[in-house]
């Protein structure tokens, strides 16, 4: 498609980019959604959809459904500086539908919208070439134990046809004993080892069979399972033949061997001793595979036919069975076949029963598994974030991404060798305590902290780490997923954002302490006045009271709009920081005709923090509050310990309430409950408190007023006194 001749010079700046994002389509249009530019990968979307290019208008890739998620996206972005992503279906021909995720940028300066769009490949499309070249039934579940794909060779064991299956669930006969799939799935999840798994499973038919089960994970780019795929083979003949030997084992020497013709139809190696390890019966695949007529073998002792057995796992596993007279079940590389096998023994009173299986088909799966995540790790290794998977008490680092590097400014090698001294030895000194306490948080759920660190090249950055729940690997060894970005610009914006806030709060508190300053300086000019004409040694005390309140006053609302102040968090009681902003607020409520009330019941009340910007978020809820009551009312502030870890600070007005609709976007950029607010006054203030690892839940009824809890944590040390 030929580049529009507005949109030229915009595309030859960003030809770099466009080279780099070759694989997937680009398009450049305007807010109305005009093509003004598009690739050849964007070109093959539009041929996928029946619409033959060129076309100018993109919403001719979606139905309606989709476009107008599209028109809300586009207008969305066009009010941020941010990239927005998002996903929809594109529908071709034949029923055919392809997934694929966008995302846009907007170009206030040009008015452009830029957007790259990826394909998302299903679960069926990755891993489906898989299931063709295996010769057992298998089959590949989700997450919720329904099934999305089978090969052949299920629809020939139990009867389904795919289309029949994919969708549902298929259940195992015993479900009330393990749980059925959903049960092992859960136990595979959480880091349990289900290889040949014997159980029961019903056929289309409502016959049973018996089964060996496997089961093996899927992870999607971040290591979280996406999916399961299933391995079964059909065992019932050989479980029949188990069970007769099992009945007949008293019996079973060669002379009485009554089962010569079901284990000879066996199509694996199979062979009995007695107590005193001779020979007594091998089958006649076993005799092939060993290259040796069992007629020479029968009545020897199978430590002198076979001597390289002496000192392996064989002879160990063996000899334990006979001595305890249990089954016992191992799996080898069998170098005579060059195939891995499982060997399954049988004691009876006379002596033992060895089967030999080929298992070989289910390694080489497990290895295109390996393979699959080698493909994952290369995404990893290309990706600005930066993945790494640790213990989760952070002693030892088991995969780092690439992009540590280049975000950290430090080697991998260095992580390595000492994880967390070179963590906290790279992160800002004010910082150090915080990321601390955060990698002593509870590790069994998500949690995110935002901190500074120094970068040898471009100083001091702002990464966000997040953290995800820690799993258990094979070997019952807690491991944590960690995701580190730098989010250095967002947080300069955050900050330009913050004071925009804090320069329209200062404005609006200007009338109110301009109110409150104006009663003093009246009071002073009319006893200077009274100085004049009597003696002015009794008015001093009264004059200095008062220009004691006007400092006070001022020193409030130039803390609140003093500029460029760094961020620094110290240990601070809440209740003088609430007590400074009631002193502030006091004027505004009488201004308003409305009476402010504090009660202080918690026991708790030293926490962590940036004072001026808590005092930010107080003035913002408080004044929210008296605004809601048009001229009358009561807000009360209470603070309260709902435990030892945490302190909740309550507003409570008796407003007019706030609608379900309405609450339900509170917090949003521009969005406000007032007729002139552009909501970033409470935006912000949801911010702030995140990032001292608060919350704040609003709670309102129309008619009844609202209620805003600010919950903080409460500073670890509670035994030490708390400074100011």
């Amino acid at each position: 498609m030929e580049i529009n001749s507005n949109a030229k010079s915009l595309v030859d700046k960003n030809m770099k980019r466009l080279l780099n994002l070759s694989d997937h389509a680009f398009f450049i249009f305007d807010s109305h959604c005009h093509i003004q530019f598009a690739n050849e990968v964007a070109e093959d979307l539009f041929r996928f959809v029946n619409v033959i290019p060129p076309t100018q208008v993109i919403d001719n890739l979606f139905n309606s459904k989709w476009r107008d998620v599209l028109y809300k996206q586009v207008e969305t972005v066009k009010h941020t500086t941010d990239t927005i992503t998002f996903e929809t279906n594109l529908y071709g021909v034949n029923a055919t539908e392809k997934r694929v995720v966008w995302t846009i940028e907007y170009d206030n300066k040009d008015k452009l919208i830029y957007a790259i769009v990826k394909e998302v490949p299903s679960i069926s499309d990755k891993y489906g070439e898989l299931l063709i070249h295996n010769k057992d039934a298998t089959e590949i579940l989700g997450i919720d134990g329904k099934v999305i794909k089978v090969n052949e060779e299920f629809e020939k064991v139990y009867g389904w046809m795919a289309q029949e299956v994919v969708g549902k669930e298929i259940s195992l006969e015993s479900e009330e004993k393990v749980g059925g799939f959903k049960g092992l799935i859960k136990n595979v999840m959480h880091g349990d080892e289900l290889i040949n798994y014997s159980t029961r499973r019903k056929k289309s038919n409502g016959s049973v069979i018996f089964i060996n089960l496997t089961i093996s994970t899927i992870c999607d780019n971040s290591g979280q399972v996406e999916a399961f795929i299933v391995t079964t083979r059909d065992i019932t003949e050989q479980k029949a033949i188990e069970q007769k030997l099992n009945e007949q084992s008293k019996l079973f020497k060669q002379t009485d061997f009554r089962l010569g013709e079901i284990v000879e139809s066996i199509v694996d190696g199979f062979f009995a001793v007695d107590k005193n390890w001779n020979f007594i019966y091998v089958n006649h695949r076993l005799e092939e595979i060993w290259g040796v007529d069992r007629e020479e073998l029968l009545d020897n002792n199978v430590w002198e036919v076979f001597p390289s057995v002496l000192g392996t796992v064989c002879e160990s596993e063996y000899r334990k069975s006979m001595e305890d007279g249990e089954s016992v079940r191992f799996q080898i590389f069998y170098d005579v076949l060059e195939k891995y096998v499982e060997i399954r023994t049988f004691p009876f009173t006379e002596g033992m029963v060895v089967y030999i299986r080929n298992i070989d088909e289910q390694y080489k799966m497990l290895e295109k598994f390996k393979k699959s995540e080698e493909y994952i790790n290369q995404i990893t290794e290309n990706t600005k974030e930066v993945f790494v998977i640790h213990r989760s008490d952070y002693s030892k680092i088991f995969y780092l991404s690439a992009a540590f590097e280049k975000v950290w400014g430090i080697s991998r090698k260095a992580l390595l060798e000492y994880p967390m001294e070179n963590y906290i030895q790279a992160t800002h000194p004010d910082d150090r305590a915080l990321v601390i306490n955060f990698g002593k948080t509870d590790i069994k759920t998500y949690a995110e902290v935002e901190h500074r660190f120094y970068h040898k090249d471009m100083g001091i950055r702002w990464i966000r780490w997040r953290r995800y729940p820690a799993f258990k690997d094979v070997d019952g060894i807690d491991r944590t997923i960690s995701i580190y970005e730098d989010v250095t610009e967002i947080k300069e914006k955050d900050l330009l954002l913050r004071k925009w806030d804090k320069l329209g709060l200062v404005g609006e508190l200007s009338a109110s302490i301009a109110h409150e300053i104006r009663n003093p300086v009246t009071a002073i000019k009319g006893f200077i006045q009274l100085m004049k004409d009597n003696d002015g040694v009794r008015y001093t005390e009264v004059i200095l009271s008062e220009l004691r309140n006007i400092e006070k006053s001022m020193n409030e609302l130039l803390v609140l709009a003093k500029p460029h102040q760094e961020l620094k968090f110290n240990e601070a009681d809440l209740h003088t920081v609430i007590e400074e902003v009631f002193t502030l607020m006091v004027p505004v409520a009488a201004h308003h005709h409305v009476q402010i009330k504090q009660s202080f019941e918690a026991k708790h009340s030293c926490v962590t923090c940036e004072v001026v910007q808590l005092k930010q978020v107080f003035i913002n809820v408080i004044k929210n509050a008296i605004e809601a009551m048009y001229g009358s009312g009561q807000v009360v502030i209470q603070t309260i310990n709902k435990d030892e870890k945490f302190i909740s600070v309550f507003v409570k007005d008796e407003g007019i309430g706030i609608s379900k609709e309405r609450l339900l976007k509170l917090g949003e950029p521009y969005f406000s409950n007032k007729e002139k607010g552009i909501g970033l006054g409470l935006m912000i203030s949801y911010k702030i408190i995140e990032n001292h690892q608060g919350e704040i839940f609003i709670r309102s009824e129309l008619g009844k007023g609202t209620e805003v809890e600010i919950r903080l944590p409460v500073h670890e040390v509670i035994s030490l006194p708390c400074e100011n």
